[in-house]
């Protein structure tokens, strides 16, 4: 009796592994399809890379932000703090992009793989 109970509780959770596993890659599927990219990035931190992005390119072109471009040599201490916030954004814009390209093949493989072993699981629970 405890064999054939333990039995069923095994075939029990590889059964509600293979339709979490199902599930879960149905909703990566989902994800390649139908995620946008303000999923990842908002239009806040797209206005603040495009404000980054003009400041760089006023410091190189001699100026300051909200200042007359007069073509003189640009500030090194202006440029060098601008550029270095546009590089921290753009770092987070990258690893917002890989973020959305690989949620969804990560979430399919691992749905996949837990699909596959919870169904091997249910195969060898059930016996002869």
């Amino acid at each position: 009796m405890d064999d054939t109970l333990a039995s069923t509780r095994w075939v029990n959770v590889f059964l509600a592994g293979m339709i979490a596993g199902v599930i879960l890659t149905v909703g990566a599927w989902s994800w390649m399809v139908f995620a946008k990219p303000a999923n990842v990035w908002s239009l806040e931190q797209a206005a603040e890379f495009k404000a980054a992005n003009d400041a760089v390119h006023t410091a190189r072109s001699g100026g300051r932000h909200g200042e007359e471009l007069d073509g003189s040599n640009p500030d090194p201490r202006y440029l060098a703090a601008a550029q270095a916030r546009l590089e921290r954004i753009a770092a987070d814009l990258d690893r917002a992009r890989v973020a959305r390209d690989s949620w969804g093949k990560w979430g399919a493989a691992a749905g996949l793989a837990l699909t596959i072993a919870s169904g091997l699981g249910y195969l060898a629970s059930r016996g002869p």
